[in-house]
């Protein structure tokens, strides 16, 4: 535990150290940054991020789901060039530490706005990367910000609870169908151990059109869970045809 604080200290020092010599600078617009931006995102930017009525997802995306499992989305922000960087940030550019902090900030936009009701005990799961991909990133961006939202929201999280056992193609450029086809059957539930806990809360990082969320609900609902719910940080405000290459 010792030689554990003196590593997180060093690491912490180190990382002042990169600030004074290299300054940071805004994810989007490359303006510098206060230190202090947890999201490396400058005002501006952070503010032109469209904010989302909790009436949305059940609007746009969980009333146009086949054999909805999922019993409520809640996703506070909208997706717009600025989230992208965001969320490619996590996904490729292997920045961890940022998807808790994008964890973080869900969680709290979430409480302000009022808009969840979680009925505990509940446990927090990230929707599973196939083994290939977490290779290729080295974490799971999902686990990452589950993280974050178990901090503000003191729930537990796991890791081991889902897993994706076939391997699928990007849903980037599917349309509605094809999405829900081509995650079909793609998960199973590793770890049996629910008894402990009324809800399960699916986190994702992008929810579009909610085929990849609502088949690991499916999965979950299979296993006898009684409340299954879902969050993510941001969908397409436009959701037709047209928005699902994000």
């Amino acid at each position: 535990m010792h030689d554990i604080r003196i590593w997180n200290g060093l690491a912490a020092f180190g990382n002042r150290l990169l600030d004074l010599l290299f300054p940071p600078v805004c994810l989007h617009c490359q303006q510098p940054l206060h230190q202090s931006a947890p999201l490396k995102l400058c005002p501006l930017c952070e503010d032109s991020i469209p904010r989302l009525p909790n009436h949305f997802t059940r609007e746009h995306i969980l009333n146009r789901l086949e054999n909805c499992a999922l019993e409520a989305l809640w996703i506070p922000f909208g997706f717009n060039p600025v989230m992208r960087k965001l969320i490619h940030s996590v996904k490729y550019d292997h920045r961890p530490r940022l998807g808790a902090q994008i964890g973080e900030w869900v969680a709290r936009q979430l409480v302000v706005n009022d808009a969840i009701h979680i009925p505990e005990p509940a446990l927090l799961v990230a929707v599973p990367l196939h083994s290939v991909r977490v290779k290729e990133r080295g974490y799971n961006q999902s686990e990452c910000i589950a993280r974050g939202i178990s901090r503000i929201l003191q729930l537990p999280w796991r890791s081991d609870l889902l897993k994706r056992i076939r391997y699928t193609r990007s849903q980037t450029r599917l349309n509605r169908s094809q999405r829900r086809q081509n995650v079909a059957n793609a998960f199973t539930l590793s770890s049996p151990d629910l008894n402990a806990f009324r809800s399960v809360v699916l986190v994702d990082d992008l929810v579009t059109t909610g085929a990849t969320m609502n088949e690991c609900a499916r999965t979950l609902k299979q296993a006898g869970v009684q409340h299954i719910l879902g969050m993510a940080v941001a969908t397409p405000v436009n959701l037709g045809d047209e928005a699902l290459e994000v």
